[in-house]
């Protein structure tokens, strides 16, 4: 059961990472085609979602490689608070 608990709160701890990540291209994406009406290049626009599909991509295959290491040693629980503040550094 705690370990259920812990593997809840690290998914949870991890989707609202890549929520973050959703909501934070989706402002640089509408600011985007908003100066697009006004000048702005489609380039500019494709390059930042090519940058936030690589940030998502790069979370996920972290998620999945702690819970590879979790499934392992099965030692404890993973800290949520140290992997999600890793993560956020990895992920500049």
């Amino acid at each position: 059961m705690a370990q259920e608990n812990s593997d809840l709160r690290l998914e949870k701890s991890i989707l609202q990472q890549e929520l973050a990540i959703v909501r934070k291209e989706g402002d640089r994406l509408r600011t985007v085609v908003e100066a697009r009406a006004g000048g702005a290049r489609e380039g500019e626009l494709a390059a930042q979602l090519e940058t936030t599909t690589r940030e998502l991509a790069a979370l996920r295959v972290r998620y999945a490689s702690l819970r590879d290491e979790q499934n392992r040693t099965s030692a404890g629980p993973v800290d949520v608070e140290s992997v999600a503040t890793a993560t956020a550094l990895q992920s500049g």
